[in-house]
């Protein structure tokens, strides 16, 4: 080993900052950082390798606890999953699982800040770990349970992770464990949440903004009271439906059709609601625009429908569109370009059998997600 790779090797965790006339340990966070990382693939090959023996345990335990003290999240997780798995041997009791959630969780670890959410509203989800910290969760005030059950479950979302965003917006709708409904937090989370474009959290609020369920029923008594904003919930379930998860987008032009047929948007006095849904159609709804198309399609020339929308046919769309040639292959050009390749591989399926090859060019290819 040169002399150089042995001072990378060997150099002191700490590093000296000098502040005027005094010098500071300070933590070397590059090599921490390096040290971590090795220790926690040390620890995941084990794992792995399924060595069960004390000795690999108790190494496994140590290469994590490591990995855990030079700040990695991956590793603080690992240690609480296996502080509460009773069948391997570990050096801490199973209520200090929650201080490696703790740590995993404040330091961005999705689902160890779900887990103690979870945990801290007493939503029943994460047993093993409630019932091994019951003391601990049931000395805390539930005023200060609800504050930290919030807390964690913000850090999820923050972090994107869906499971969480979808408990929270729950809670605050219905109630949850110890999170109160709150029709303020509701509402603050689910439009941040919408300026994010989350696809699931923009079909559920649009449906309660226009007075019913995700399945299109009535909401729950228990549930919090919304004024009506059919307008507003409009635009949500037209960004709902520009997605990328097809199966809810075509859900959110469902509750639209629900919608038309309850006369939520007075259609029938009115344009405005037809213009509102072609103008999305221009400004790149693909799916929208791949109904469009199939519907302007004289009766006589369609062929089978597409297994895209066997499940939601969504007939009610029919209304806004004449049947016409010319207007069915200009609202397939609008389904062909666009990000989501499915919608694009089919609406170029169609244009080919139904219309002839003639229409597009075959060097033409979608653009990807």
């Amino acid at each position: 080993m040169d002399s150089a790779t042995a001072r990378k090797r060997y150099r002191p965790i700490f590093k000296n900052l000098k502040i005027g006339t005094k010098e500071y340990a300070v933590l070397d966070m590059a090599l921490a950082h390096e040290k971590a990382l090795h220790a926690l693939s040390l620890a995941i090959e084990m794992i792995e390798q399924n060595r069960d023996d004390s000795f690999s345990q108790h190494l496994i335990n140590q290469h994590l606890t490591t990995a855990c003290d030079f700040g990695n999240k991956d590793a603080a997780f690992l240690l609480a999953s296996r502080a509460l798995n009773c069948a391997s041997e570990f050096t801490y009791p199973a209520e200090d699982a929650v201080v490696f959630l703790k740590l995993a969780a404040e330091r961005g670890h999705a689902e160890a800040a779900y887990e103690l959410g979870c945990c801290y509203a007493a939503m029943g989800k994460f047993i093993s770990a409630e019932q091994s910290c019951t003391k601990y969760f049931n000395s805390i005030d539930p005023r200060e349970r609800q504050r930290l059950a919030e807390h964690y479950f913000h850090i999820a979302v923050a972090e994107g992770h869906q499971d969480a965003i979808e408990d929270i917006v729950i809670a605050y709708a219905y109630g949850r464990g110890y999170i109160a409904k709150d029709i303020s937090k509701f509402i603050d989370i689910c439009e941040n949440l919408i300026e994010k474009e989350n696809q699931s959290v923009a079909l559920g609020y649009g449906a309660w903004l226009l007075g019913m369920t995700v399945e299109g029923g009535e909401p729950l008594a228990e549930a919090i009271k919304m004024q009506k904003n059919p307008a507003k919930g409009l635009d949500c379930l037209l960004m709902a439906s520009r997605g990328k998860q097809l199966e809810l987008a075509q859900h959110a032009l469902h509750l639209v059709c629900i919608g038309m047929l309850r006369d939520l948007w007075e259609i029938k006095r009115s344009d405005k609601f037809a213009k509102r849904l072609h103008k999305d159609v221009a400004q790149g709804n693909q799916l929208l625009a791949l109904y469009f198309a199939w519907y302007s399609i004289p009766v006589d020339q369609r062929v089978a429908l597409p297994t895209l929308m066997t499940h939601y046919q969504l007939s009610s769309l029919a209304s806004f569109v004449q049947q016409d040639e010319k207007l069915a292959i200009q609202f397939l050009d609008h389904a062909f370009f666009g990000t989501n390749s499915q919608i694009s591989q089919l609406a170029k399926d169609i244009l080919q059998e139904i219309f002839g090859q003639y229409f597009l060019d075959e060097a033409l290819t979608p653009v990807d997600a």
